[in-house]
């Protein structure tokens, strides 16, 4: 039997890590620019979301009670309960999920096919619900590591560390963070990471100024945020077509509030000038919304940039070395650095 630390070890290999995309645009016509954007839709489920649970399996196994347990109990809601029925059963544990009962039925399904036993609930029931199943459940352990605060703390230590280093590869210092806000996660620990390296660098936080739904995103998110330089407005039906813009033109298959966050940084970019280094995060992949708005024809209005916005292409920045390669674990080094370094000593005569 492969032991637990080995499966983990293996699951974090397949989330986080996730390339840069350097997206070349013009808008109205104009002279090319950058904006930058973590490929979050290539992690394990297709989502950011999995960052935080693969840290909340981490945690819980550092605290020696998992490695005894047989099942996970934990209280989610969105793609984070997908992503915890995804990494459960990549550990060999069966997963127990309470999920509000107005969740969306593609949320459900998934996490269904990734093995997991739903317990439906009103929203402000799920902690008490899952604290019961956990007394009740032998060899269950409650994974309650899923708070915004924990989500922060995930980011803080991987998205903004890898985006910061991408970057430097890059020669370049971000300018400016933006992303729309669900359970605050990504924007605090991202933005409080980039701040420690460049005080000057601007957070902000996006939302739907139409009265428009964003999945996944707090609605009416219009006025001050803790940890965010001001709203950016953006038009729920532009984030739909810029969400199928990036498909078509560019074969990059993400979500409504993918699309979002890519408007947003656009308008972010068209504020704060030619030579900006703007950079969001493309949290989710398109396959929960391909019965949906996706698949719809959505009506152009006065105002949206979708229609302004040109790409020329992207280019895939590597993944970062430190966060690619665990010093720890020799077989996450790359295939061939052994023979590599060897060559490298005999032709330096050592």
């Amino acid at each position: 039997m492969v032991p637990l630390t080995d499966r983990l070890r293996s699951v974090r290999r397949l989330v986080g890590g996730t390339p840069l995309l350097a997206i070349e645009c013009r808008r109205d016509g104009g002279a090319p620019f950058v904006i930058h954007a973590k490929a979050e839709h290539l992690n394990l489920t297709g989502s950011i979301k999995d960052r935080a649970a693969v840290e909340a399996v981490r945690r819980g196994l550092e605290d020696g009670a998992l490695d005894a347990a047989t099942r996970l109990v934990a209280a989610a809601e969105g793609h984070t309960g997908v992503s915890v029925s995804a990494v459960g059963s990549a550990i060999g544990r069966r997963v127990q999920l309470v999920m509000p009962d107005d969740a969306r039925p593609e949320h459900t399904l998934l996490a269904r096919a990734y093995g997991a036993e739903l317990h439906l609930a009103p929203r402000a029931l799920l902690p008490t619900l899952a604290d019961e199943l956990a007394r009740a459940t032998p060899g269950a352990y409650r994974l309650d590591r899923l708070s915004p605060d924990e989500q922060a703390e995930a980011h803080r230590q991987t998205t903004a560390r890898e985006l910061w280093l991408q970057l430097l590869g890059q020669h370049a210092v971000p300018d400016a963070f933006v992303t729309g806000v669900g359970t605050g996660g990504t924007l605090r620990g991202v933005g409080q990471a980039l701040r420690r390296e460049i005080p000057s660098v601007r957070v902000h936080h996006a939302h739907a100024a139409d009265g428009g739904e964003i999945p996944g995103w707090r609605p009416r998110a219009d006025g001050p945020l803790p940890g965010s330089d001001g709203p950016v407005a953006i038009a729920a039906g532009d984030a739909i077509l810029m969400a199928q813009k990036l498909a078509r033109e560019l074969g990059l298959g993400v979500g409504i509030s993918s699309g979002a966050n890519v408007v947003a940084a656009l308008r972010l970019h068209e504020t704060l000038g030619a030579g900006a280094v703007v950079t969001t995060v493309l949290c989710d992949s398109n396959r929960t919304y391909l019965d949906g708005p996706l698949l719809r024809e959505t009506p152009v209005r006065d105002g949206y940039l979708t229609p302004r916005a040109t790409f020329v292409g992207f280019r895939a920045i590597n993944r970062s070395c430190l966060t690619c390669v665990d010093p720890q674990d020799t077989a996450s080094f790359p295939t061939g650095i052994f023979e590599m370094a060897k060559g490298l000593e005999r032709r330096m005569g050592r």
